[in-house]
This record gives C-alpha cells, sequence and structure tokens, in this order.
C-alpha cells in the first residue's frame, strides 16, 4: 500500500491551484475546472484541491527539500527552527491558513527513508 493522494477543501479553487503552483512549483496533473478539483505532483506522492470549506487546523504538510536556503529567500521566511531529529524547517501558510512545513535534512542524520 502507498499513499496516492492528500486532499485539501480550499475556498476560492482557481487561487489555490496558482499558489501551490506558482509558490511551491508543484506540477499539475489534472484539472477539472468544472468540479473545481486539481491534482497536483508533491515528489512521490500527490495533493489534490478540492473546492470546498477548508479546515486548516488539523492539517499539516511537510515537503523535504534538497537545500532550505534558497527557499527562505524566496519566500522571505525568517524564522528557522533546528529539531534534535536532525532537520531544519520553517514554515508558511497557504492562502487558506493550511500550515506548510519544508524542511531539509541535516547532513549527519541517518536515515532508512533516505534509501527510498
Amino acid at each position: 500500500m502507498k499513499l496516492y493522494f492528500v486532499e485539501l477543501q480550499v475556498s476560492d479553487w482557481a487561487a489555490s491551484l496558482t499558489w501551490y503552483r506558482e509558490v511551491l512549483g508543484l506540477d499539475v496533473l489534472l484539472t477539472d475546472e468544472p468540479a473545481r478539483f486539481a491534482l497536483l505532483r508533491a515528489g512521490q506522492t500527490r495533493l489534490s484541491l478540492k473546492a470546498g470549506t477548508p479546515t486548516p487546523g488539523g492539517v499539516l504538510l511537510s515537503f523535504e527539500v534538497e537545500d532550505l536556503s534558497p527557499w527562505l529567500g524566496r519566500l522571505g521566511l525568517m524564522d528557522v527552527k533546528t529539531s534534535p531529529e536532525g532537520y531544519r524547517r520553517a514554515r508558511l501558510r497557504d492562502p487558506d491558513g493550511y500550515t506548510i512545513t519544508l524542511f531539509e535534512w541535516l547532513p549527519t542524520v541517518t536515515r532508512a527513508a533516505s534509501a527510498e
């Protein structure tokens, strides 16, 4: 079994699609404008955006990046945390208030998942 996609309900479908495409650089795989649905590639999985009522409080999307520094400059992110688990992260919010984490593993950390 593998996770195929995570779906977010968004208040302004077109604006959210633009934000995820332009700000995070996700590739659009499929759009259904009449149904206000989009499927975007996010590495090995996918993110779907569906028009509806957002519920950002219970959702956190974490994206692993190779190098966090260019993202910090590009997005104007200042609040960077280093975790004891061995990664650096910065957080931002999408247009509906969903929390997005961008993180990079520090080079000294050995992870079983890194071989996947």
